[in-house]
């Protein structure tokens, strides 16, 4: 097949452009023609298909004119150069299906209505909650931003749900998401979702020791929703364990003041993929204590994929990952808790052992490409077939 993967980054920003890269791979791996559409800078030059100029990202936001917000809003609700793109690539590439992944704001709604226009077929990743609410992590599908910290962004987020809910849902023909609670969340709002749950590439083959680990890991944005807080309250709770926090984000000056004070929290700053991967394999427990009701389980993922037991909280389909893999525990969410779990997951050799084999043995099971593969192959065919 013939497919456009549309992402506004080829860079990895977070866990949709690294599900979208990955997938690049694995389709091109199994014969498929792949071009992307996205923005200039990142991969963009290794990869196939048609670029645009970006328009805002999260390290450039807060230093824009008034005139530039300007801009940027207006490209938000359509974006004319995405559009062009999108155009190229039908007259040139003759795509047989449009995977969409995250466009907003800066791609706008432009590239999934050209390509509607053009009798090609949508299929969409739903990789967060923005296509039912105004707030990508709000599930309650409130349709004003009230989670934004930024006045204007926050309106921005509120203008272009409009456009997300009105224009782009109706020219989507297959939604796809990460977990059944997901699934849930979207139906409540009118859009049956198929359920394909995440892959992980590079899984350990057999179990790690037990004295090789040490420490506790927490790997991600540094927000008070992703519970950068918990974590270093925990650390305060638990001075026997080494703690290491690595991200950046609204909460980095906060993460580097509490590694100064306390000595069993080290503060690593931002990672690049390589190090963050390394950092998980040599803990023996990686926290995941977001308050997020999560559409999946990736920070999970890649870490019972290393063979280190999760401590994470129950939020959305992130319960899902953790319980159905049996590769880590699940706790209530406040401090307390988390710091009790990883002190009993390091501590209790037995528990670690079990917790780490099942860890591995559940991810080969349900998380494998080939698993993958099979699903999204099948709903491609389908959805060709009907177009």
């Amino acid at each position: 097949m013939r497919i456009v993967l549309v992402n506004k980054y080829t860079t990895i920003t977070g866990g949709a452009d690294r599900h979208c890269l990955d997938l690049a791979h694995l389709l091109g791996a199994r014969g498929h023609d792949i071009r992307f559409l996205s923005f200039t800078g990142g991969r963009s030059d290794e990869l196939g298909g048609a670029f645009v100029a970006p328009t805002v990202t999260h390290e450039t936001r807060d230093g824009l004119s008034g005139s530039a917000r300007l801009t940027v809003a207006a490209r938000a609700l359509w974006n004319r150069s995405a559009a062009a793109a999108m155009q190229h690539l039908i007259s040139d590439f003759r795509p047989d299906i449009v995977q969409a992944h995250k466009l907003y704001p800066q791609l706008s709604v432009a590239p999934v209505l050209v390509a509607h226009r053009a009798g090609i077929p949508v299929v969409q990743w739903a990789h967060d909650y923005e296509f039912v609410a105004a707030h990508p992590e709000d599930e309650r599908g409130r349709v004003f931003d009230r989670i934004e910290s930024a006045p204007s962004y926050r309106a921005l987020n509120t203008a272009t749900f409009a456009v997300r809910r009105l224009l782009h849902v109706p020219r989507v023909s297959r939604w796809l998401v990460a977990s059944r609670y997901a699934q849930a969340v979207y139906a409540r709002h009118g859009i049956d979702c198929d359920v394909i749950e995440l892959f992980q590439l590079g899984t350990e083959q057999r179990p790690p020791e037990y004295g090789s680990r040490r420490g506790v890991v927490f790997s991600g944005r540094l927000t008070a929703a992703k519970g950068t807080r918990d974590v270093v309250e925990a650390a305060r709770q638990a001075p026997e364990l080494e703690f290491t926090v690595a991200g950046s984000g609204p909460l980095r000056a906060y993460a580097e003041k509490a590694a100064a004070s306390l000595p069993n929290l080290r503060y690593e700053g931002f990672v690049d993929r390589a190090t963050a991967r390394r950092l998980v394999k040599g803990a023996r427990v990686v926290v995941v204590p977001s308050y997020v009701a999560e559409t999946g389980g990736r920070v999970a993922l890649e870490a019972m994929a290393a063979g280190t037991p999760v401590v994470a909280y129950p939020s959305g389909g992130l319960r899902e990952y953790v319980s159905h893999t049996g590769g880590g525990l699940l706790v209530s969410q406040q401090p307390r808790s988390l710091a009790e779990a990883c002190l009993r997951v390091s501590t209790d050799r037995d528990l670690w052992e079990g917790l780490a084999s099942r860890a591995l043995e559940g991810v080969r099971r349900y998380h494998s490409p080939e698993r993958y593969l099979d699903r999204i192959e099948a709903i491609y065919a389908e959805v060709a077939n009907r177009s």
